[in-house]
Order: structure tokens, then sequence, then C-alpha cells
């Protein structure tokens, strides 16, 4: 990008050294994505952590991202204050913690774009002075040593998914490795399989790298390569770090004792001790005082899935029968990590009884009523069931025992019942051929006859089958 001229510029309270460039990168907003629909940045996903990551706004025209780094500021890309029309700052400067429009809006008093920034990769730095404190956030510190090739690193937005797709405003993370270095730029490539790349709307944003136990922004993303998702490039900030300390005044964050909290991590779903069958849901809770990042979920020892958003629900099918443990390890942003541990007992199908149903019984003898705790015995709580879920039947107004099922497994259930979808979950009853099934949203079940007698709801869990007759024909 060829440079024209340089100029100084005051706005007001605003002083900022200009570099005019004859052409911008894509009007301003040239880099950023990281999302996770189906587009070309395909594992990108929603980032509800990096608080101190918000959306940068120039004179209502540029939309870009940009970094908390100290209590007033902020750390972003050049050409994102910058008019490239006119070469001009873009006045207002407005950064908003918690995204845009719905986040908290701080007003920039003093914006500093890199003296020798030519457009393009050369030195696309500034640095945004705010009015005020940010005192609800953790800021993020930044990086003094040099990076590595295939170093992994971690890149955050609130860009496109992929090239005109979607809208600004989503703040996305995607992994990604450094695939090449200069003294001043490091490169990233590609998208799909394990990473994620950048697209427009990213630009000013974050590239994480863990240094020390604790998340360190290492780049500040500036231009990419072709297409959404082919290459990244952004400014190295240890290339930078003594401008940017000169330019902050001295307002740089470092890494306090507030770093050195873990994670609190509860499983809530299944309770310790709970006999199931061979399908279910596992529930976390995890929090901290910075904010989590990912929780991992082990089975007797193995990692099985990881989550990077809550809420931290893991499904989990053909769970081996017998005695298993089941480990959640939540890690925050500085690399820290809990871990809380549930063993339940798997049977291969789950606990005997058949559930109650509308239907007359037979003549003769009444059947013998199921072992209490038992699949079908009468309940009023869940720890009264042997499987932990008491169900309800709006219809009857009763309530009995039931066991979440594998809808995959024809033999999931006891004999005389199925396994019937409830929301993200299945639970085990009777088929009735005068009804079928409907799960809330409008997904059909399956197969003549749908469910059995009612709506079924596990308390506590808010699950629950909306029904409706089906005329005979």
């Amino acid at each position: 990008m060829p440079l024209t001229r340089t100029n100084t510029n005051f706005f007001s309270s605003l002083a900022i050294s200009i570099v005019v460039m004859t052409s911008g990168c894509n009007d301003a907003v040239v880099l950023e994505a990281v999302g996770q629909r189906e587009s070309a940045v395909v594992n990108g996903t929603s980032d509800s952590g990096h608080p101190a990551v918000g959306a940068l706004h120039s004179g209502n025209k540029a939309a870009c991202t940009a970094t908390l780094i100290g209590k007033h500021t902020v750390l972003t890309a050049a050409h994102c204050v910058i008019d490239s029309d006119t070469g001009m700052l873009m006045q207002p400067v407005n950064f908003y913690i918690g995204g845009f429009p719905g986040g908290s809006k701080y007003t920039a008093v003093a914006v500093v774009v890199h003296p020798t920034y030519a457009g393009g990769n050369q030195s696309d730095v500034a640095v945004v002075r705010l009015g005020q404190d940010v005192t609800q956030v953790q800021p993020m510190p930044i990086a003094s040593s040099a990076p590595s090739q295939g170093e992994s690193v971690l890149l955050v937005g609130y860009g496109l998914p992929a090239e005109e797709t979607g809208e600004f405003g989503v703040k996305r993370k995607a992994p990604n490795t450094i695939g090449k270095m200069t003294p001043t730029v490091i490169t990233f490539y590609g998208t799909g399989g394990t990473q994620g790349n950048v697209c427009n709307g990213d630009s000013g944003g974050p590239t994480f790298a863990t240094r020390g136990g604790v998340e360190t922004q290492i780049g500040v993303h500036s231009t990419k390569g072709g297409v959404c998702g082919q290459e990244g490039n952004d400014m190295r900030v240890d290339a930078f770090h003594a401008w940017i300390s000169t330019q902050a005044q001295g307002d740089i964050y470092a890494p306090g004792p507030s770093d050195q909290v873990p994670p609190s991590v509860q499983i809530l779903n299944p309770l310790v001790g709970a006999v199931l069958g061979p399908a279910f849901n596992v529930d976390v809770k995890a929090s901290d005082d910075v904010g989590v990042t990912r929780v991992a979920l082990f089975l007797n020892g193995n990692q099985i899935s990881e989550l990077t958003a809550a809420p931290f629900k893991f499904p989990v099918q053909n769970v081996p029968a017998g005695n298993n443990t089941f480990e959640a390890v939540a890690f925050d942003s500085a690399g820290r990590s809990g871990s809380a541990v549930a063993s339940v007992t798997v049977q291969s199908k789950p606990p005997g009884g058949t559930p109650p149903t509308p239907q007359d019984p037979p003549a003769g003898d009444p059947p013998a009523a199921p072992t209490p705790g038992s699949y079908g015995a009468t309940c009023t709580e869940h720890a009264q069931c042997s499987s932990g879920l008491c169900a309800l039947d709006t219809v009857t107004n009763q309530r009995f025992c039931t066991a979440l099922c594998d809808i995959n497994l024809a033999d999931s259930c006891p004999g005389g019942s199925v396994c019937q979808p409830t929301g993200d979950k299945a639970v085990c009853g009777a088929l009735h051929d005068e009804l079928d099934g409907s799960l809330s949203g409008g997904c059909s079940v399956a197969g003549r006859g749908g469910l059995a007698s009612g709506v079924w709801l596990l308390l506590g869990l808010g699950l629950m089958l909306v029904l409706s007759r089906r005329p005979r024909g």
C-alpha cells in the first residue's frame, strides 16, 4: 500500500500522529473473524470469556475489535482509527466492553497511531486512551518476549464468520498456530479441522498465547491474505512493546494475585452414586473470578469432550456397564484449573419395571407394584429413584421413576417401553396407539403411536413433551 503523505492533526483533546494512505483495507474494517457458523471459518466458537476484548467504533464508520490492556488503555490496529479515504482520524472513537451496541461505552480522549504506520502490515498498531477507568473487567497482559513458529495461539474478534457472511458484533474465538514470522509480523494459515482464522471486523483484535501460565496478547490482527480463512497477519506485540508502554503512560496491566485463583467446578448431573443406562447428559457448573475459558470432560481418566462456552452440558452415549468415574476440569485465562468428580453405576439397560400407562389393567389379579425406587415405581422427588429421575405424567397427574436412554439403541429400555426424546434428553416409556408426541420446538417424535400416557416432565430438569391427539383414519 503506497504512502502518499504524513500529517499531524488535532481534534479537540484527541492528539494523533497520522500516516495517510491512498487506499485502505476493506473500508477500514479489514480483518476479523473467528466464527462457527457454516462458513469458511468453521472452527470458531462464540466466546463468553475474554471480557477485556471489546468492540471499537470509529467515526460511526469503522467497526473493529480492540483489547483493554490497562485500566483506561486500549490496544488496536492503526487502520481502525484512520479514515482510509482521507487519511485523517475518525471521530468519535468509542470502545464497548461487552460488545456493540449493548455493551458499556467508553469514549477516547486520546488516540495515538504508530509514527511509521504506512498501511498494510507496516506498524499497524494504535493506542487508545479512554476518558475513564474500566472497573468491571480485568485487562489483559501484553507480551514483551518473542513468539515462536509453530506456537499454539487463540484468535479472538467481533468480526464476520466468513466473507460477507453474518454480522459484526458476535465475539468469537478460534485456535491456530504461528505459521511464519518476521521481525514485526506473525502469520497463521488456513481454517478447518481443528483451527480457525480471521475475517472482516476482527481488525485490531488480539491473538493470545500462554506465557508463564497466563494468557497474554502476542499479536494485533492487521490484514488477511485472499479470502477469509486463507491467511491472517498480526502485528507482533513484543516488537512494539516499548512504544505501546510509552503511549500508555504506565497504564499497562501486569498479572497479580487474582490470577492465582482456580475455577470452581461442580457436576450437577448425574448425582454421585446414580444408577443409569448407557446414555445420559453430564451437566457441569463452572465459574471463575476472571473467566472460564474451557471445560474438559474425562471418563475413567480419558478425555472424551470439551466445551469452550456455557452451558457446559455434555451428552454421553455407550458408557460401559459397571462403575464409571466422570471428572470435569475447568480452566481459566491464566491456565489454572479446578475439577469435580462423580462416580456412577451404568447398567446395559435402565433399571427394570414398567411405567404406569392409562390403559385399563387386564382382568384378574393386578400386577405386582414395582420395587420402590425402580423403573416405574411411584415417586415424589429425584432422590427416591435409583436412576435419580422422577417423571410427572401431566395427563394422569402421576409421578414415577424413569430413566434416561439412548435413542440409537433398540434395546435401551425395558420390555414394553421405548426410548422417547424429550428436548436434549431421552427417557423410557410405553407406546400408546392414540397419541402422537412432539417436542417443544417442532421436532416430531417418529413412529406410529408416539408417546405413552401423556406428558412427562422430569422434575427440576425442565424436559417436557407436548402431546396432541391424532384422529383415527
